[in-house]
C-alpha cells in the first residue's frame, strides 16, 4: 500500500459514503470537488489521495474560503485549494483533471446543465467523474404538502411556478442520462440508494432551515415576503392535518451515484 494515501477522518453522510467509495484511488490525481459539502468532501479527498495528489474545491458562498484556509492550515494539509466561484465557468484549462466529483442537492440543480458542460470540460482524458443526484421520487409527500398549502391560500399563480420550479430541480435518470450525453459523458455505473432524514416532530422539521431554505431555495420566483409568512402557518396545518404536528417525521431521498467517463472528442 502507497504510505502516501492514508484513511480520512471527516464525518460524511450516506451519499458522501457512496461518493467516496467509488473513488479510484492513485497518487497524484489532480481532483475538482463541485456541489453540496464541497468543504469536507475536500478535506476528505485531500487526506485520503495524499500530498501528491491537488484537490481543488469549489465554494459558492462567499467569505467561507478564508474561514476555511485558516482551519486547513491548522491541520497541516498542503495540497488543497478552496475558491470561491460558479461552476458554470471554471478557471481551469481543457481536460485538466483526472477525477471530478458532483454531488447535487435539490438546490444545486439550478445550473446543472451548464456546470455538466463545463465539467465535461476540464475532465482529461479517462478522467473520474461522480455524479451524485437525487432522484424524482425524492422528498414527494413534503412537496406535496407545500402545494397544499399554496392551494389552501388561493395562491393559484404560485402553485403553477412551484410545480415548474420543482420539475426543473429534480430529473429523472433517463433525463440525467440525455444531459450528461449532450455535455460530452457516459455512464459506466450506477448505485442507487435511499437516504432518510429523520426529525422530532414535524414542527422541528419544518423550523428547520433544510425545509425553510435548503429545499425551496428560490422563494422569490413564487412567493412574496408577506405570502412567504402566511404559507409556512398554512404548511404547519396541514402538517397537522395530516401527519400531527408533533409526531416525529422522515423525509426520503432516493438518489443515485452516476460513474461516468467523457466523450473522447470532448
Amino acid at each position: 500500500m502507497n504510505s502516501d494515501i492514508v484513511h480520512g477522518s471527516f464525518p460524511v453522510s450516506l451519499q458522501e459514503q457512496e461518493l467516496l467509495a467509488a473513488v479510484k484511488i492513485k497518487p497524484g490525481l489532480k481532483v475538482l470537488n463541485l456541489g453540496t459539502g464541497a468543504v469536507f468532501r475536500t478535506l476528505e479527498l485531500a487526506q485520503r489521495l495524499g500530498p501528491k495528489s491537488s484537490v481543488h474545491g469549489i465554494l459558492p458562498d462567499a467569505g467561507l474560503p478564508e474561514f476555511y484556509n485558516e482551519y486547513i492550515q491548522d491541520i497541516g494539509l498542503n495540497n488543497i485549494e478552496l475558491l470561491q466561484m460558479t461552476k458554470e465557468e471554471l478557471p481551469f484549462a481543457d481536460h485538466f483533471f483526472d477525477l471530478l466529483i458532483m454531488h447535487c442537492s435539490y438546490r444545486d440543480m439550478r445550473h446543472f446543465d451548464n456546470t455538466l458542460h463545463e465539467a465535461a470540460r476540464v475532465s482529461g482524458p479517462g478522467a473520474q467523474f461522480l455524479l451524485c443526484i437525487l432522484l424524482k421520487e425524492s422528498l414527494q409527500e413534503y412537496f406535496s404538502l407545500v402545494q397544499e398549502a399554496l392551494l389552501r391560500l388561493n395562491l393559484h399563480g404560485a402553485t403553477d411556478a412551484w410545480q415548474t420550479l420543482k420539475e426543473s430541480r429534480l430529473r429523472s435518470l433517463k433525463d440525467v442520462e440525455i444531459i450528461l450525453k449532450d455535455a460530452g459523458l457516459s455512464i459506466s455505473g450506477i448505485v442507487l440508494r435511499n437516504y432518510g432524514m429523520s426529525f422530532l416532530s414535524c414542527r422541528s422539521f419544518l423550523n428547520h432551515h433544510y425545509a425553510r431554505n435548503e429545499l425551496i431555495p428560490d422563494w422569490e420566483l413564487f412567493l412574496n415576503g408577506s405570502d412567504r409568512s402566511d404559507f409556512f402557518v398554512q404548511l404547519e396545518s396541514c402538517f397537522q392535518s395530516n401527519y400531527g404536528i408533533n409526531k416525529p417525521y422522515t423525509i426520503q431521498m432516493p438518489f443515485a451515484v452516476l460513474e461516468c467517463m467523457p466523450d473522447s472528442r470532448v
